[in-house]
């Protein structure tokens, strides 16, 4: 409970800060987390009875880096799990933070993970995104071809687990 008796909410971001084949995007990202929370809590009709709290950390945009920032929150809130997890940048990292996610019963909400693996709702039932599912991609290159009467197309691709 808050001062003023609110229930508080620990919103736990998880973004890639330190470079690893992939954009430290974490200092662009994590000040919108910050804003939305400042958003919510000033507003009288969101989430009346809550405060939320948000903490970032960094997940390397990998699979143990997610892991290692899940721990870093739950040890800064003195061993309580977070309420709602936010990121993890990467679909690696989604994909092990969800695993925690599930153990935890606690929602993540995945803004850039988009590896179709994490539409299993058996394995990741507490996994939710904001962005697409690489499946989704050919049906839109697909109605493209289609309304520009095209048969043919080509891609360039990035030889990194993010775009595998």
């Amino acid at each position: 409970m808050s001062a003023d008796g609110k229930t508080v909410v620990n919103v736990a971001g998880m973004f890639p800060y330190k470079e690893t084949g992939f954009a430290s995007v974490g200092p662009l990202i994590d000040p919108s987390m910050y804003l939305a929370i400042d958003e919510i809590n000033a507003n009288a009709d969101l989430l009346p009875e809550h405060w939320l709290v948000g903490a970032h950390e960094d997940t390397q945009c990998s699979g143990s880096g997610a892991i290692k920032a899940v721990i870093a929150h739950q040890l800064a809130l003195d061993g309580v799990e977070p309420d709602v997890l936010i990121g993890g940048g990467c679909s690696g990292g989604c994909q092990s933070s969800a695993l925690v996610a599930e153990a935890w019963q606690t929602p993540e909400i995945g803004w850039a993970c988009t590896n179709i693996a994490l539409s299993d709702k058996v394995t990741y039932p507490y996994f939710l995104r904001t962005t697409a599912p690489e499946s989704a991609v050919a049906k839109v290159f697909n109605a493209v071809c289609e309304d520009h009467g095209w048969k043919k197309i080509s891609f360039m691709t990035e030889n990194q687990d993010l775009f595998r």
